[in-house]
């Protein structure tokens, strides 16, 4: 699938080795107005379900419940994993929740509830950077009492 980019804005591209532009890079700190560390900084939450209307289901209760901001649903996987001694293979589907650090716990207890699987894989990763607008998007829609 091609990449849909406009004239005023052409794709950026990066060479190897070279230096990063100025603001982005190792050791440079998010700029004014993000989130940083000790504040309600954003997160990915990646939860596998066992298929794609779980992960839906999943999703839309987070987002409904404002626990996070956004959900996308990848509707089908390939997984392997060693369950009770035995390597199985498996067709499964994974919610991504965008939210906040201070909603993870909370987010972790309900998606446990909901879920089928007995041990699910709910996997929290730190935001580091992102366009800023969108990260002040996901801090007001994952507060608690939403907007």
């Amino acid at each position: 699938m091609a990449r849909d980019v406009s004239p005023q804005q052409p794709a950026a591209t990066r060479v190897p080795g070279a230096e990063a532009p100025a603001g982005e890079g190792p050791g440079v700190e998010p700029a004014a107005g993000r989130p940083q560390a000790g504040g309600a900084q954003a997160v990915l939450v990646y939860v596998t379900a066992a298929n794609a209307g779980e992960a839906r289901r999943i999703g839309r209760q987070a987002v409904e419940q404002r626990l996070a901001a956004c959900a996308n649903v990848y509707p089908h996987i390939d997984s392997f994993y060693w369950w009770q001694g035995e390597l199985v293979e498996d067709h499964e589907a994974v919610v991504v929740l965008k939210t906040r650090r201070d909603r993870v716990a909370e987010l972790i207890r309900a998606v446990r509830g909901w879920h089928s699987y007995t041990v699910p894989a709910i996997l929290v990763f730190e935001v580091r950077d992102g366009n800023p607008d969108y990260l002040r998007w996901l801090e007001e829609e994952a507060a608690p009492g939403g907007r």
